[in-house]
This record gives C-alpha cells, sequence and structure tokens, in this order.
C-alpha cells in the first residue's frame, strides 16, 4: 500500500528495474520512515542473508498489484529466479507473496519454469455461507436474512467450483441490510452500455450501482455513474 500510494505519481521517475527481492526491499526503503528502520538491513547482503537464513519472514502482499504499478521495470522472472536462488543456499527461506488468481494464472509460463509453491484460496461453500450469515446477523434476525441473501448467490456462484467468494458474500448481505427487498437488486449478467471483463464483480457493480439509481431517483443512467467514477480515479486515484 506504502508503495502503491507513493509511485502512482512518480513511476516515470524510477530509473532502476526491479528484479530481485532486495531491489523491491530497497525502493520500499525510499518512501518509509527510515527512524524505525533497523538499518543494517539496508546493506544487501546483510539483507540477503538474514532472507536466506530464515531470520526474516518476508510477505509481499499484491504481487499482482507491484507488477501492474511498475509494469516494464517489475521483471516476473528474474523476481522470482532471486527468490530461489536464495533458498537454494540454506532451504530457509520463509517468503510468502498474495496476487489474484488471474495474475498467476496469466504469468503461469513463467511460473512453472521456475519452481514456486503456488496456494490457490477456496472460497464460501454453502456451508461456510450459512456460518458466516449467522455470526453476522445472529439469532434474531439471522432467518429474516439468510434466505434472501442465498437467493442472490445463486447468480454468483462459481459454476467451476460450486463456491462464492466471501467478498461478495459481504456485499450482498451489506445490500441486504439496508434494504431487505431482494427485487431491489437484479443481478444483472448482460451489460452492454459499457466495456467491462465480464466478471462476477463486474455484473454486481452494475446491479448495486442501478439499484442506488432506483432508490435515490437519480437522473443518469448506469453508464454516466461509471464515467463519474472513471474521472475521479484519473483525476484524483484509487
Amino acid at each position: 500500500e506504502i508503495l502503491k500510494n507513493a509511485l502512482k505519481d512518480s513511476i516515470d521517475n524510477i530509473s532502476l528495474t526491479i528484479d530481485s527481492i532486495f531491489d523491491l526491499y530497497n525502493l520500499y526503503l525510499k518512501y518509509i520512515d527510515t527512524d524505525v528502520m533497523n538499518f543494517e538491513l539496508n546493506n544487501k547482503n546483510i539483507f540477503n542473508l538474514s532472507i536466506l537464513s530464515g531470520n526474516i519472514i518476508l510477505i509481499i502482499d499484491g504481487l499482482d498489484e507491484i507488477a501492474g504499478l511498475l509494469k516494464e521495470k517489475f521483471n516476473l522472472n528474474n523476481f522470482v529466479k532471486s527468490l530461489v536462488d536464495l533458498n537454494k543456499q540454506l532451504g530457509e527461506c520463509r517468503i510468502i507473496s498474495t496476487a489474484r488468481d488471474s495474475y498467476w494464472n496469466k504469468e503461469k509460463d513463467t511460473i512453472n519454469q521456475i519452481y514456486v509453491d503456488v496456494k490457490y484460496l477456496f472460497g464460501f461453500d454453502d456451508e461456510n455461507v450459512n456460518k458466516y450469515l449467522e455470526k453476522r446477523f445472529g439469532k434474531d434476525v439471522k432467518e429474516k436474512y439468510i434466505q434472501k441473501v442465498n437467493i442472490l448467490l445463486k447468480d454468483i456462484i462459481d459454476k467451476r467450483t460450486k463456491q462464492y467468494l466471501p467478498f461478495y458474500v459481504n456485499l450482498i448481505s451489506g445490500v441486504i441490510e439496508t434494504n431487505d427487498d431482494i427485487n431491489s437488486l437484479k443481478i444483472n449478467h448482460s451489460i452492454k452500455e459499457y466495456y467491462h471483463n465480464e466478471e462476477v464483480l463486474d455484473f454486481l457493480i452494475y446491479s448495486i450501482l442501478n439499484r442506488e439509481i432506483v432508490r435515490h431517483s437519480f437522473s443518469i443512467n448506469v453508464s454516466s455513474f461509471i464515467e463519474i467514477f472513471l474521472e475521479l480515479v484519473a483525476n484524483h486515484g484509487s
């Protein structure tokens, strides 16, 4: 998040290419409060030794966002190879990196060439959904909401895995909490007003925006809503 906020307006000013974990760490150091850091770790040899000996657990959250931010300045092949080479020395490296499934799938040729243990997080099955809803809504109102949430979830289940992304479950639960009329949220799987990725999240965003337009009697369509958000992001960032 620190890199994301710091680099969004200055990416063109970065001269180096990120080829290793130390390159990324060194870039990170430029944008944090160095008073709270161990300055010994500014040294590449000490940093690499700390990693390969397992003295540091390194977590890179959102590698796909870093890659998207740095674009051609980030070399995934060299970056992953640097991690593998470090681990070969003592076999004690403890490095975790997260990214969206779509990123790993897109880069699978690179990942397959260099051994990396990729774990995929499963979504919620029906049992997980019901446990979440019972905990969220409590005993007094759970029956009022659970059935309605489940009806809407049937429209966004992953047909291949038969699972639901927890984010979608949370999003729909919030919608139902503010207005428990399930007819107020129709999941539209056919969006023709603007270009989109044809993913569940696109359909949910469209449906929720359309719901708000109806609820508040806005004299605007969803396409115009999207254009407003795009302009805000372009001018002010995400």
